[in-house]
């Protein structure tokens, strides 16, 4: 499986690939919609680490984990998988000013 399209990690994968993958757990995503311009998605945490890919105003992205201050998960349009920082993001109508690009929930 090509780990840039495949939504899984040796600790975690998308619930979908169950009986495809191994991991430890597998979680059904959440999926959010990107409302800037632009959001990087990174290959590690780390503005430092590779950008993989990059979602656009509209773009869907599907969130597996959320874990100090980033988001792991799958861009529904290219299917890139990727970590993006984030500091606000709407969550059933709640905005959290701690946490670095707007996502909302959908």
């Amino acid at each position: 499986k090509d780990p840039r399209i495949t939504a899984a990690r040796p600790d975690l994968a998308d619930i979908l690939l169950k009986g495809i993958v191994n991991a430890d757990r597998y979680v059904k995503g959440k999926i959010y919609q990107c409302v800037l311009g632009n959001i990087f998605l990174r290959a590690a945490p780390g503005p430092s680490s590779p950008q993989t890919s990059e979602l656009l105003f509209g773009e869907h992205f599907i969130v597996f984990e959320e874990k100090d201050g980033w988001a792991w998960g799958q861009a529904q349009y290219d299917k890139y998988v990727g970590l993006n920082h984030y500091h606000i993001m709407f969550i059933h109508g709640y905005q959290s000013p701690l946490l670095g690009f707007i996502l909302t929930l959908i």
